[in-house]
């Protein structure tokens, strides 16, 4: 005897099972299927001394560094995903990188999107200035008018700092770090908020045009990995990760290096 379905509950099997195999198809991969794939996909943005690029054209810095290592820790193959910042946390949601290694800095708003796991580093938000169009300011009160024009990465803890701290200057954005420091070095804008340490390296590159008016962070920041949201596995596994190369030093001395020492400037591309 053969069983009938009505019309309309066929129709509803065959949509519900369409919708399943979109779904499966264009789901994040969960720790499990990374470690099937082979290969741990890593997103960053370029920063100094983050994300660079080599004289070879393949990126360096403390985070390839972290994340070669994360990734031969796990047996894998790693493929490093140079981005924007502003498009990181959206390849991060599409399924396109597994995780961000790039220096992100915790916060309230992004973990609204994101796994963090245990910070592995500090750091902090810092200021660069142009030396020529800022001669006339003498204190931050000064950077509190419409005339002053102050630069960060959209989307980024810089921006949001910039919008707290000085609520009366012009407040310009931009896609990368990279375009940033452009339009500082060229006077388009007259400071620039971002990475405290790539502030410093800023000034170093330009010392007749650039300045770090502070040395201190405006804002102490705590960095972190980031993954999708419900990965738990694998945030289990980088918070072990993290504590075991700490204990081991691996992960101070290696952000020591970086941060600490220009034994690195060699390396770079021009």
């Amino acid at each position: 005897m053969k069983l009938r379905l009505p019309a309309w509950r066929l129709l509803a099997c065959l949509l519900l099972n369409v919708l399943l195999s979109s779904y499966s198809a264009a789901a994040p991969a969960s720790m499990q299927q990374i470690m099937a794939q082979g290969e741990l996909r890593v997103g960053m943005s370029m920063a100094t001394p983050w994300v660079m690029k080599a004289k070879d054209a393949s990126l360096i810095g403390s985070e390839p560094d972290i994340a070669r290592r994360l990734a031969a820790d796990m047996g894998l193959t790693v493929k490093l995903v140079e981005l924007p910042w502003p498009q990181l946390v959206p390849a991060l949601k599409q399924g396109r990188i597994d995780i961000i290694i790039t220096g992100m800095a915790i916060t309230p708003k992004l973990a609204l999107d994101v796994n963090f796991s245990h910070s592995y580093g500090e750091s902090g938000i810092g200021m660069a200035s142009h030396m020529e169009k800022t001669k006339n300011i003498k204190t931050m009160a000064d950077l509190q008018r419409a005339s002053v024009k102050i630069a960060s990465v959209a989307g980024s803890s810089a921006e949001e700092l910039s919008k707290r701290l000085f609520k009366n200057a012009t407040l310009k954005t931009f896609y990368s770090i990279t375009e940033a420091e452009q339009a500082l070095v060229k006077g388009d804008v007259d400071v620039l908020i971002g990475p405290n340490a790539e502030m410093h390296f800023l000034s170093l590159r330009h010392p007749k045009i650039i300045d770090q008016p502070v040395a201190t962070p405006l804002l102490n920041t705590y960095e972190a990995f980031a993954v999708r949201k419900g990965d738990y596995d694998f945030i289990n596994f980088l918070n072990a990760w993290i504590i075991s190369r700490k204990a081991d030093a691996w992960l101070d001395s290696t952000r020591y290096y970086w941060f600490k020492t220009l034994r690195w400037q060699g390396l770079v591309a021009p």
